[in-house]
């Protein structure tokens, strides 16, 4: 793993207005008063905006920054639009530095790297802070990258069923309110997996894949401790408990021990998983929806460079 902290002259904030609770024309203008506060302070410092209109345009001008000249990527907006940003240059097979500035409903992955979630705080860090490599995850038969996780069974089922507008009016009650449907609906799911070279037939209503942990989540509860996005590993967790305070004390008490198999929970560590379940399963890709079982996980030597908070540890 690799380190770098630069002095940004010439960056590419890429905007998504569309996530998050707060209204998409006051956060461009949010936005685009960061950046002339910036350009008056410091006249060498040129950042050129970009604002999405769709689905790809993320991913596609990320891919173009390093032939534009951009020493490094600005992603503004949610889960989804880091990652668009992240595979775009992994494309590209650039090493230019992501910055982050989480302004969705989650943001995950701003949790997991410790990043600050408030818009100047997160930006100036985004702009000014370290970059660390980290592995890019995938799914090779979706043609698909990740930097997170995988969610299968009730988590991938809590993003299929929440739609922007609930999300925005609720927050994480939504999530919370969706997890809880789930545990019913998936309550007689088995789970058919391969992880490297051993095959696991497990009764279970969720399974985890985890590439990046070591965030916060349900209150105090610290999710993936110990999963590590550079040592190329995978953290699988098969869940099989039907009460919402069981899952999240087991997963409190599991995830420091990465062969335990007992009461209800699974947890295994590898570099390619297979999942396939007899009834087909939501499966969410770091937070978006991309449809159901079988799904193949893997990671391998692609990387990506994040910028990371003060306060992130590897």
């Amino acid at each position: 793993m690799s380190a770098s902290k630069t002095s940004v002259r010439k960056g590419l904030v890429i905007l998504n207005p569309s996530s998050g609770p707060t209204d998409d024309e006051d956060l461009v203008k949010q936005v685009r008063s960061l950046l002339d506060q910036i350009g008056t302070k410091d006249s060498s410092v040129e950042l050129k905006l970009k604002v999405t209109e769709g689905a790809g345009d993320a991913q596609r001008w990320a891919g173009a920054a390093p032939d534009e000249g951009f020493e490094r990527v600005i992603s503004i907006g949610g889960d989804g639009t880091a990652m668009e940003c992240a595979r775009g240059l992994s494309e590209a097979k650039s090493d230019l530095p992501l910055g982050i500035v989480a302004t969705g409903t989650a943001n995950v992955l701003a949790r997991a790297l410790c990043l600050p979630l408030d818009l100047e705080g997160a930006f100036h860090q985004a702009l000014a802070g370290t970059a660390r490599n980290f592995d890019l995850a995938s799914l090779p038969d979706r043609d698909l990258r990740f930097l997170v996780g995988v969610g299968i069974g009730v988590p991938g089922q809590m993003v299929e069923k929440l739609d922007s507008k609930l999300k925005d009016s609720l927050g994480p009650v939504a999530y919370f309110t969706a997890f809880l449907e789930g545990l019913v609906e998936n309550r007689d799911a088995v789970l058919d997996i391969t992880i490297d070279s051993e095959n696991l037939v497990l009764p279970g209503h969720s399974a985890i894949v985890m590439n990046v942990g070591r965030f916060k989540a349900f209150s105090d509860l610290e999710i993936g401790p110990d999963a590590s996005p550079h040592d190329g590993k995978l953290d699988l967790f098969v869940i099989d408990h039907q009460s919402a305070t069981g899952v999240l004390e087991s997963i409190r008490s599991f995830f420091g021990d990465r062969t335990k198999s007992e009461g209800g929970f699974t947890h295994r560590r590898g570099s390619s998983i297979r999942i396939e379940t007899g009834t087909p399963l939501s499966v969410q890709v770091d937070g978006e929806w991309v449809g159901r079982t079988p799904v193949e996980i893997e990671v391998g030597d692609e990387e990506v460079s994040l910028v990371c908070g003060e306060d992130y540890e590897t």
